[in-house]
């Protein structure tokens, strides 16, 4: 150990050699510490390239599902749309063929009313004149009854009044109405009649006793107010007031 402490203190060359050797041994540990590294580090790059290419196939196959997710979408979404507008299509042709089924038969109910409605208004006509022709003789059988010949018309006057029941004889003058029901508002009409004659016609009933009357066949709703006016109310069998009473007899 000592002829080596010696040769380092006196052998340059020897202290050259054994500097080379040092630094050739701490080189080669250093290089194989950095090889290893180095070795390591590829390992590491080589993983995180087929990590990446792994993420990229993973990426690529998310990418390809989604697109035919999207595809498979949008054809069941074209479907839904096709088969909506069929929808809506067989609707309107449903709707508009129901609209012109209750336009025909909304006509045909307005025919057929308007038909009922023209017999119902003939057969009241035709009935309103048997009744008043039934009115009229029931009232001259009664006169007659009581002395009095009497020939019992209707009465117009043009643009003011139409009269049922209108006679004149001795000094007396019958104005009626026909009703086949009568209610408060016959009582009314004939007032108005009544009046509409005096206004009017004033020559006649001028100087005579007017004898109002009401010729129903269902009088009981006006009897009362009948008696109250002095109304002879009767529907040509029975009398629901007194016809004498009211000519003064």
């Amino acid at each position: 150990m000592s002829d080596i402490i010696e040769r380092l203190k006196n052998d340059p060359e020897f202290v050259k050699k054994v500097a080379e050797q040092v630094a050739e041994n701490i080189v080669v540990s250093q290089i194989s510490q950095l090889s290893s590294k180095l070795s390591s580090l590829l390992d590491d790059v080589k993983m995180l390239n087929e990590r990446l290419a792994q993420g990229e196939a993973k990426h690529v196959a998310f990418e390809e599902e989604m697109k035919r997710m999207r595809e498979e979408s949008e054809k069941r979404m074209a479907k839904f749309e096709e088969e909506m507008k069929r929808m809506r299509e067989e609707s309107e042709k449903r709707m508009a063929k129901f609209e012109e089924e209750m336009k025909r038969r909304d006509e045909e109910f307005k025919r057929n009313f308007e038909t009922i409605q023209a017999e119902i208004n003939n057969t009241i006509a035709r009935y309103s004149m048997s009744l008043e022709e039934e009115a009229k003789t029931a009232l001259e059988w009664k006169l007659k009854g009581l002395g009095y010949d009497v020939k019992i018309t209707d009465l117009e006057i043009p643009y003011v009044v139409e009269v049922d029941l209108f006679a004149t004889f001795d000094n007396y003058v019958l104005i009626g109405e026909v009703k086949v029901t009568a209610r408060s508002g016959a009582v009314e009409q004939l007032e108005y009649a009544i009046d509409s004659i005096r206004k009017n016609r004033p020559e006649l009933i001028e100087g005579k006793k007017i004898i109002p009357v009401i010729f129903s066949m269902r009088p009981k709703y006006i009897q009362k107010e009948c008696e109250e006016k002095g109304i002879f109310l009767t529907d040509g069998y029975n009398d629901y007031t007194d016809l004498k009473s009211i000519m003064g007899k």
